[in-house]
């Protein structure tokens, strides 16, 4: 559950904000689709992980980690560039 803490003999449970993800729309082969952040980036980054099928040894394997970690850092920029175009602002500072 997390970590708890009493406090005027109250047992206070960890305190979660909740708060709702933005979402964008994207078209997939499917139709159009509503995804958040985590979502996007976990779509692309997926695809990363078919090229693991290729490594032969530990210099492929930290490439593949590599390309992971810089699809999933451009999938969360053009997300942010998508939410922003999305609320109608023409210029996304980077």
């Amino acid at each position: 559950m997390g970590p708890s803490v009493k406090v005027n003999g109250y047992l206070i449970l960890e305190r979660r904000e909740i708060m709702q993800k933005q979402t964008i729309t994207i078209k997939t082969f499917f139709g159009e689709k509503t995804v958040n952040i985590d979502e996007f980036e976990k779509q692309w980054v997926n695809t990363i992980n078919q090229l693991y099928g290729l490594t032969n040894n530990r210099e492929d394997l930290d490439k593949c980690d590599q390309m992971k970690k810089w699809v999933g850092e451009m999938a969360r920029a053009d997300f942010e560039r998508g939410l922003a175009k999305e609320r109608g602002k023409d210029h996304v500072e980077n």
